[in-house]
């Protein structure tokens, strides 16, 4: 089980892939994501060839967590063009 909270099924989430993607990639994470651990980002990006951001103790990356229009978000997005 990824989380305690994360005890209901999904679907999608299982068999992740870990190719290497061979084009530039970002993965940001939160240090105390309430769904996934910082250690598992890590391995998905390291596998993927992405580059890793961890923007620290922000909770689950998402509008409900008060990030709204994440301004910061959208200047690492433009990084990739």
């Amino acid at each position: 089980m990824e989380a305690p909270r994360y005890n209901f099924s999904t679907v999608g989430f299982d068999h992740v892939p870990l190719d290497k993607i061979n084009f530039r990639t970002i993965v940001i994470a939160s240090s105390n994501d309430e769904w996934v651990t910082i250690e598992r980002v890590e391995f998905f990006a390291e596998n993927w060839g992405s580059e890793f951001i961890n923007i620290g103790n922000a909770g689950h990356i998402n509008a409900d967590a008060g990030f709204g229009k994440w301004r910061k978000g959208l200047e690492i997005l433009k990084t990739l063009g």
